[in-house]
């Protein structure tokens, strides 16, 4: 899959990334550790986060928005 990246941290542990551009701005949304998440998953997911991208969303700016919103609030439920 197109930007699909395994990054290998310091510490050892390995993440399934993938990258891609969203309004000229260079980005990266972590799909999952492997090797809980397959390749093959890791590709579906990819897919998925481009599909999105094409359709005119940001996925990383999406999951951002999401974890911002205080769960104690009425816009979390």
């Amino acid at each position: 899959a197109r930007g699909l990246v395994l990054q290998v941290l310091p510490s050892g542990r390995k993440l399934w990334t993938v990258r891609y551009r969203y309004r000229g701005l260079q980005r990266r949304l972590v799909l999952g550790e492997y090797p809980t998440l397959s390749l093959a998953k890791a590709r579906d997911a990819a897919e998925d986060a481009r599909t999105a991208i094409r359709g005119g969303h940001d996925p990383a700016a999406d999951r951002q928005a999401a974890h911002d919103v205080p769960p104690d609030r009425v816009e979390a439920l």
